[in-house]
């Protein structure tokens, strides 16, 4: 079933009749592009309480219908709202995300030097191995040399 408010985008009639058209959806798509990025699709619909579908289509599209419209604006507004001083916020939110990126940048590094030691590890290993067993050319050849197994019948 297709509902018609989902596809409408054209602007909406205010008391006097005329058309309230928006110059701009791009501030509203930045915003659903930062809510799909960061949450994912199905809890973007969520978050702005509209079906999957209406906000799917709205995300593919690009163009933003009356009911998107109202939910972005509407989640828009109440984000700004939970804070008397936005900015403070957003330095805040930023500090959050560099120390977050410190901590994992620190985690990879440490990872990196694990397995760097391992690698070294292992390939000294296998040159030990290579220098027992004569090297990895001959090896081969060994396998080569081996008599065939007896059977029951020799």
């Amino acid at each position: 079933m297709v509902d018609r408010d989902d596809h409408d985008t054209e602007g909406v009639n205010d008391v006097g009749g005329r058309m309230n058209i928006p110059l701009s959806d791009d501030p509203l798509l930045d915003l659903l592009d930062d809510l799909v990025n960061d949450r994912g699709k199905v809890a973007a619909a969520e978050a702005l309480g509209v079906n999957y579908r209406t906000m799917v289509a709205c995300y593919d599209s690009r163009r933003v219908s009356r009911r998107m419209r109202k939910a972005l604006e509407e989640y828009r507004d109440a984000d700004i709202g939970e804070s008397d001083d936005p900015a403070s916020n957003d330095a805040d939110g930023i500090s959050g995300n560099v120390a977050a990126l410190e901590e994992r940048v620190k985690a990879l590094e440490d990872t990196h030097g694990t397995l760097a030691e391992t690698v070294e590890t292992q390939g000294k290993r296998l040159a030990d191995l290579e220098v027992r067993v004569g090297g990895p050319e001959e090896e081969s050849a060994l396998r080569l040399s081996k008599p065939p197994l007896l059977t029951a019948e020799d």
